[in-house]
């Protein structure tokens, strides 16, 4: 089995740093690199990429947090109400980290007139690798498992982390592994296929990721919202897969410039091609009437 962790971080001087913070900023530092090499490949320039990510950022931060906020309210019931902002405990919904900072990221870059669609689809492989850097943190958080388990690859979960209901249970499913491979399965898919139109690698990371999410739910046990059968992440999957699906088979994407930078350059340059041109042939001209 996979045995707990010994702690949820460690003391460095006068501080405790845990482990999930470490986890959280290798996420955000390789999501950001795998995405600016991404960008440049496709002909954008640094000035927008950086633009898009400062945007991004706090959409990413307070979008996890109001969902996980949200969707496991229960969690917070019997804790002081400032709890809620104690991001450095763990606690994002990376559906509202991708919706957050797809949103205000997209809005920066529509200001300028960039292809956002193709911002977000060099961003979905370094949105998969931060996710797996997350989740890396959940397990020393002893946070996101499942129904109770006794194979060999379980989790064993110390008694203050089990829900009530299950408190006389060790080993649990491991989701956050189950995730981890999911997404691994994703990067290596996603980044091998081609697509013709700008969001469609992005739609279809959605489309993809929402149905797998939709299947790990079922072995969650951590209370939340119902509805019927059904919790909040059940309906919110759901609905993102649908959309997904929706954008690929009726959506028509124009043909957008990638970079207002090389838009510009390239504006400059044929007018200077038209400016020389107009100049020989004035020349030339010139040259006949004497």
């Amino acid at each position: 089995m996979i045995p707990s962790p010994d702690a949820p971080g460690f003391d460095l001087g006068p501080l405790y740093i845990r482990f999930y913070f470490l986890f959280a900023v290798a996420a955000i530092l390789s999501c950001g690199l795998w995405t600016w090499l991404r960008w440049r490949k496709s002909g954008g320039t640094w000035r927008t990429f950086e633009r898009a990510a400062w945007f991004a950022a706090p959409g990413v931060v307070v979008g996890a947090r109001i969902y996980h906020v949200a969707t496991d309210a229960f969690i917070y019931a019997n804790q002081p109400w400032y709890s809620v902002f104690a991001v450095w405990q763990g606690g994002y919904g990376i559906i509202g980290a991708i919706a957050g900072g797809a949103i205000l990221a997209t809005l920066a870059l529509r200001k300028v007139q960039a292809c956002a669609p193709a911002m977000l689809d060099a961003a979905v492989p370094g949105i998969l690798l931060g996710e797996i850097w997350l989740r890396m943190g959940n397990y020393f958080n002893q946070e996101l498992f499942g129904q109770p388990l006794s194979a060999w690859w379980a989790v064993q979960i110390d008694s203050i982390h089990r829900p009530s209901a299950y408190a006389d249970f060790a080993s649990f499913h491991p989701l956050f592994a189950y995730q981890i491979m999911v997404n691994i399965a994703l990067v290596v898919v996603l980044t091998r296929l081609s697509f013709r139109r700008p969001g469609a690698r992005f739609a279809t990371y959605v489309l993809a990721a929402s149905l797998a999410r939709f299947g790990l739910e079922w072995l969650r046990i951590m209370p939340t919202w119902k509805l019927g059968p059904f919790h909040t992440n059940h309906l919110v999957t759901l609905a993102l897969a649908g959309a997904a699906l929706a954008w690929l088979a009726v959506a028509r994407v124009k043909p957008c410039p990638i970079d207002p930078v090389n838009v510009e350059r390239d504006r400059q340059f044929w007018a200077r091609q038209r400016e020389l041109r107009e100049n020989t042939i004035r020349a030339v001209s010139t040259g006949q009437d004497g």
